[in-house]
């Protein structure tokens, strides 16, 4: 069960990445 948090945890801090990376085009 702790698979499912770990694989959470990267699927937000990508899109937080890819978000920063990006620039404010979703702002």
């Amino acid at each position: 069960m702790r698979i499912y948090g770990l694989l959470l945890f990267w699927s937000v801090l990508t899109a937080t990445i890819a978000a920063l990376s990006l620039g404010p085009s979703f702002a």
